[in-house]
């Protein structure tokens, strides 16, 4: 029998949280298993890899992945890990290969995910390795928006109904020019932190007049308004456009 963890963590009388979802190991273990191992996350965006054979190194997760575009310029996603001793198959942030090699035995993967190449594989392995079934492991992998998704759950909704209505404000972000959108990368920031503290951090407009003061009083200077900074701080908590929580 399988009994489901039940936290109680938030308290709606008082608007209290526990702090345990930012610290709790066991609480995010569950996590990464029940949340990234089945949900559709942004792996990166068709601008990164615009090319065949094009590559991009990114995270469902904790599991690192390869993003690819292969040659006919279909998309894939794949577990960055040999299938013979797990090594790490590419180190390099992004580029251009048509095959990638894991540099402790040799195993050779294409970008479709295939294993193409095993070094002795008469001597070593007699010709029976199941070469068919050993490629890279791959997620299912979609596109909107020209953001691509990884998904590791089989059973999970299709990515346009996972999306649901939150589709339109992808649209006002990404579709908003017919041209589209061009990301500059890479641009990785590690940060030794749940996950939740930058979600939270990028919600929370209630600090931005404060704690960014400083850039707004610079653009306050750059367009000449000489006002005390009471004034400008006055501004950023009345304006008509804040959202504060």
């Amino acid at each position: 029998m399988v009994i489901a963890q039940k936290y109680n963590i938030i308290d709606p009388d008082r608007g209290f949280l526990d702090r345990r979802v930012f610290t709790d190991e066991e609480m995010y273990q569950d996590e990464l298993e029940k949340i990234f191992g089945r949900a559709w996350l942004m792996v990166s965006h068709e601008s990164l890899i615009p090319n065949a054979n094009d590559f991009f190194l990114s995270y469902i997760g904790e599991d690192p992945v390869i993003v690819t575009r292969d040659a006919k310029g279909k998309f894939h996603i794949f577990l960055n890990m040999c299938r013979h001793r797990g090594n790490r198959v590419v180190r390099a942030d992004d580029g251009n290969a048509k095959n990638f090699m894991c540099t402790y035995h040799g195993w050779t993967f294409s970008n479709e995910g295939k294993l193409v190449s095993v070094p002795g594989l008469q001597e070593a392995y007699y010709g029976e390795l199941d070469v068919e079934n050993l490629g890279l492991v791959e997620a299912r992998c979609d596109t909107y928006a020209g953001i691509i998704f990884g998904c590791w759950a089989e059973d999970a909704p299709s990515l346009e109904a996972y999306l649901g209505d939150a589709r339109y404000y992808l649209d006002v972000k990404y579709n908003r020019r017919d041209i589209g959108q061009q990301a500059i990368g890479p641009v990785k920031w590690p940060l030794p932190v749940n996950w939740k503290t930058p979600v939270d951090n990028a919600s929370d407009n209630y600090h931005a007049p404060l704690t960014h003061f400083s850039a707004v009083s610079a653009a306050a200077q750059r367009r000449g308004d000489r006002r005390p900074s009471a004034a400008l701080l006055s501004d950023r908590f009345d304006s008509p456009s804040r959202h504060l929580y």
